[in-house]
C-alpha cells in the first residue's frame, strides 16, 4: 500500500482515536482515527481544518515516552538532547481512556495512505454520548490490529 509522509506541523490529535501502538527498533508507530489536518497545513487546501480516517503517527529514534503530563505545549525543543518533544492526546480504544502523551525523538511524521479518506466531518469508530459511530467496526478492528505494513520512507 502506498503512503506519503508529512511534517508534524498543523495537525490536532485532540479529537483521535487510537490503539495498539506499536514499537518497531527504536520507532514508535501509532495507529489513529480521525487525525485533524488544520487549515495551514501543507496538504490541506480548505479553509477549516480536515479530518483523515486513519493514518499512522511515527516517531523516530525515541529517548522517551510519558502518558498523561501536565505540559499542554503541542510542540516542543529539547536543547539538551537534540530532540524534539511532541505532545499528542487521543482516546485509546482499548483501555478505553483518553490519553495525553510525550514523546521525546529525533522527528515525528504523519503517515497517510494512498485510500485514506479527508473529510471535514469527523470519523466516529464508537459510539459516544455526543456522535454516532460513522466507520465500519471491522474495518476499524483491522486498521488497529494491523501488524503494521512495510513502510519505509
Amino acid at each position: 500500500m502506498k503512503t506519503k509522509f508529512f511534517n508534524l506541523d498543523n495537525i490536532n490529535t485532540s479529537e483521535c482515536y487510537y490503539r495498539k501502538m506499536i514499537i518497531q527498533g527504536n520507532s514508535l508507530f501509532i495507529p489513529v482515527i480521525n487525525i485533524g489536518l488544520m487549515e495551514d497545513h501543507s496538504i490541506n487546501n480548505n479553509t477549516t481544518q480536515l479530518f483523515i480516517d486513519r493514518a499512522y503517527l511515527l516517531f523516530k529514534d525515541i529517548k522517551s515516552i510519558r502518558f498523561n503530563s501536565a505540559s499542554r505545549e503541542l510542540i516542543g525543543y529539547s536543547p539538551e538532547s537534540n530532540r524534539i518533544l511532541f505532545y499528542i492526546s487521543g482516546y485509546d480504544l482499548e483501555a478505553k481512556v483518553s490519553n495525553e502523551i510525550e514523546i521525546e525523538c529525533l522527528y515525528g511524521k504523519i503517515i497517510i495512505f494512498e485510500n485514506s479518506k479527508m473529510s471535514d466531518k469527523m470519523w466516529i469508530p464508537i459510539q459516544t454520548p455526543n456522535f454516532s459511530i460513522n466507520m465500519n467496526p471491522e474495518d476499524v478492528q483491522s486498521f488497529t490490529d494491523n501488524n503494521l505494513i512495510d513502510i519505509t520512507e
